[in-house]
């Protein structure tokens, strides 16, 4: 009797007119005991062969004349069984297209991978004589290799100056030798290493109702779960995308989990991240990962120091700052588990991790975790069906939290836990109340300093509590959010505000980089718009062109106009394009490089 043929559902590499569609083709004989749900494979697609992912299996299909898969991409399955299952309920969740989720998933998936450069090491090869007649920068590099042993080919050729011929020639000559070895990873090594702070009460109480609440000792979906396909009573070629459910074997029960979502809400200062570092500590003795989220990539750096410190050789970084390169080799490390934690914006809520124990949003009330590019998620509500379809538990904490995060934990949604007091003691402290108290606030009514005379950006208190700041030898951040100097230009004759003519928003003024007047330009901080400054107003031609507003730029003039002998620093979107600039503006601060900051 002839075996049934199987049918694969299939999520093609294409742009159609219905992106949310899987397309079914035939799975030839001597592939059928190979093909996997989430496997990459090449379909013919009209004349072309494109890649696809296989999001479900059947033994039947209502469609005749179908084409077969062409062959399999890769033999393992690249996709995970939840990550099979979160594609499809953000298609539907957040009406977005499937290739759209796919590539936010899995950003590797479709594109082409970038090149990864060799990691040659260079060494001598041992018992051979060193020929008389060498020229000069081939004997140095054999000099080199004998004083240091081996070493990295990138060191050879960026702090020693030797040539990639040089190194060649000496190759041909079987003096030395090239090895390639494996890329180093990814994982942050460079810091001190650090131990376990003593909890306060408070800190003891929250981490261990976290513990005792069981973390991880369900599974909402097997590692190896089989997904079906559960088609429409009327299938039809515009149909969307088929429905995805997990199959469940009948001696297979999934038990509806206790509660495994927790918000924190802590006071600033009340240990929340010592929480976090201890309650992952406990969850990699189990052979579990973490994942921890930061609003802002500025945070990324301090939270690395605590982090890497704690567990060196096992954090790594995940922003839009890294390369290409860089995040495909994280990715990569990921997935063959010699990474264990995270630290990173709200992409990294997408890292293919295969055990997952921990998801935690820090700052959980950012706007930032917003995505406004489609498809448009919030960071909480995916990482809340992450959290079910992994068995990973979801800490958010933060001092302030969202009023829906607070609301759910009101409603029993949420476990919500407290730390109200404060822990961190300063050198001005006189006692633990003083140190508990919050800093105080005060809310300078700047029409008011206008009338006094003052002509100034800051406040005259301010002014004086930043001198006895500098007198003391401490520092000052001055938080503004407007970049630019200048945050909008104004005809003084007809009132005419100049508009960017896309998105009529006031266009900002930006000084050049040098802080001068010299290349100074307008910019529309939506569209990335940029205009030269008129001369005259394009509305009435009135030559009183005014600048009003202040942006950081306008700031540090000021500051430095008051202050300076100050060292200042600037640190906006305008000045932190590099993909270091965070960290050596971090380290200039924490070194006491840096007087007063300004971002």
């Amino acid at each position: 009797m002839q075996a049934s043929p199987m049918f694969a559902q299939i999520a093609v590499n294409s742009y159609t007119k219905d992106n949310h569609q899987l397309f079914t083709y035939l799975v030839p004989d001597h592939l059928e005991p190979k093909v996997k749900i989430g496997q990459l494979v090449l379909v013919p697609f009209g004349p072309r062969l494109l890649k696809g992912i296989v999001f479900g299996l059947d033994q039947s299909s209502e469609q005749a004349n179908l084409k077969p898969i062409y062959s399999l991409t890769k033999e393992k399955p690249v996709l995970q069984a939840w990550q099979i299952e979160l594609i499809n309920w953000m298609c539907e969740f957040y009406l977005a297209s499937l290739p759209s989720v796919i590539q936010t998933v899995h950003p590797f998936l479709f594109t082409k991978p970038p090149a990864l450069r060799p990691n040659y090491t260079i060494s001598l090869i041992p018992n051979q004589p060193f020929p008389k007649r060498l020229g000069s920068k081939q004997q140095a590099l054999l000099y080199i290799l004998q004083k240091e042993g081996d070493l990295p080919q990138t060191r050879l050729t960026t702090d020693y100056q030797i040539s990639a011929s040089t190194i060649r020639s000496l190759i041909k000559h079987g003096l030395i030798q090239q090895k390639n070895h494996n890329r180093p990873s990814q994982a942050v090594s460079s810091f001190a290493s650090t131990s376990h702070l003593t909890l306060t009460n408070e800190q003891q109480h929250v981490l261990s109702v976290l513990l005792d609440s069981k973390m991880n000792e369900w599974d909402v979906i097997p590692a190896q779960a089989g997904i079906q396909t559960i088609k429409p009573d009327k299938p039809n070629k515009t149909s969307k995308t088929s429905i995805l459910k997990f199959s469940v074997h009948k001696n297979q029960t999934i038990q509806q989990p206790p509660s495994r979502r927790f918000l924190l809400h802590g006071v600033t200062g009340s240990g929340k991240t010592e929480v976090y570092l201890q309650l992952i500590a406990s969850l990699l003795e189990q052979g579990k990962q973490a994942i921890v989220l930061v609003p802002e990539i500025i945070l990324t750096p301090q939270t690395i120091e605590r982090f890497a410190g704690r567990f060196p050789g096992q954090v790594a970084v995940w922003h839009s700052k890294l390369s290409k390169t860089e995040r495909y080799q994280t990715f990569q490390q990921i997935q063959q588990g010699q990474i264990r934690i995270v630290i990173g914006s709200r992409s990294a809520l997408f890292l293919p991790f295969n055990n997952l124990g921990l998801i935690v949003i820090d700052e959980e009330h950012e706007i930032s975790y917003k995505q406004e590019q489609t498809p448009r998620y919030l960071t909480r509500t995916v990482a809340e069906k992450i959290s079910d379809l992994t068995g990973a538990a979801l800490l958010l904490g933060s001092a302030t939290p969202d009023v829906v995060s607070y609301y759910q934990a009101t409603k029993g949604d949420y476990q919500l836990l407290e730390l109200n007091q404060r822990v961190n003691l300063t050198a001005k402290a006189t006692s633990i109340n003083e140190a508990n108290e919050l800093p105080r606030v005060g809310i300078v009514d700047m029409s008011g300093e206008y009338r006094a005379g003052n002509r100034h950006t800051i406040s005259r208190s301010l002014e004086a509590e930043i001198k006895l700041n500098l007198e003391n030898g401490e520092q000052t951040i001055l938080f503004l959010n407007r970049r630019g100097r200048s945050t909008y230009v104004f005809c003084r004759e007809c009132g005419h505000v100049l508009e960017c003519p896309n998105c009529q928003l006031p266009l900002t003024y930006h000084l050049s980089s040098q802080m001068t007047k010299q290349n100074s330009r307008l910019k529309c901080h939506h569209c990335c718009l940029t205009k030269t400054p008129p001369e005259v107003c394009p509305k009435c031609q009135g030559s009183k062109i005014k600048y009003f507003g202040a942006g950081t730029q306008k700031i540090i003039e000021d500051i430095a106009g008051l202050f300076p002998q100050a060292r200042l620093l600037r640190m906006d979107a305008d000045t932190t394009g590099k993909k270091d600039s965070y960290q050596q503006m971090y380290d200039a601060l924490t070194n006491q490089e840096v007087d007063i900051l300004i971002g």
